[in-house]
């Protein structure tokens, strides 16, 4: 059960307010232009990104990170893309300022009490959850080299939670390229 401090609440609160104040204001306008949505589509995509964190989900924290520099090097505007880069960078230079469950969440992956099943990377203890994920994308490497070409077809192997090792699995080297 996940538990939400007040500033957790009043953040989400603000969030929420934030959205709709933008979403009314940019509705008001009666050009139809597609720099009209663009921006407007920019300025609740900013927003979008205290979300993304209380989604917990690390895999994705760590998605971010090759997210971004995609939109630093399809952008047109430079100095929208160096000020993201620039707070990026700064989040993660102060971890203090993210509130206490997503820090928890991110730190859990190395500070779970030692228990049954769990890897070391580079000498530390990961989660359950990390080392579970780990040990099946091991078990799909092995599993892909008995049948590369075409794979196993559409659940024919166990069940994976990561995207590109199912695909892989499911339809092989011709449907990853396809």
């Amino acid at each position: 059960m996940i538990s939400f401090s007040s500033i957790d609440i009043v953040i989400i609160l603000a969030f929420f307010s934030s959205i709709l104040f933008i979403g009314f204001y940019t509705g008001r306008k009666t050009g139809s232009e597609a720099n009209d949505y663009l921006l407007s589509g920019r300025k609740v995509g900013l927003f979008l990104f205290v979300p993304f964190l209380f989604t917990l989900s690390r895999a994705s924290y760590l998605g971010f990170i090759p997210g971004l520099a995609v939109v630093l090097l399809m952008s047109r505007q430079r100095l929208v893309s160096y000020s993201l880069l620039g707070l990026t960078f700064c989040l993660l230079l102060f971890p203090n300022v993210f509130p206490q469950v997503i820090r928890d969440r991110v730190t859990f992956t190395w500070t779970q009490a030692p228990m049954a099943g769990q890897v070391l990377v580079f000498g530390q203890r990961l989660d359950t959850s990390t080392s579970a994920r780990l040990r099946s994308f091991q078990e799909a490497v092995e599993a892909f080299y008995e049948d590369p070409l075409v794979g196993y077809g559409v659940t024919g192997w166990s069940c994976i939670d990561a995207q590109y090792f199912r695909t892989l699995l499911e339809t092989g080297v011709v449907g990853l390229l396809a």
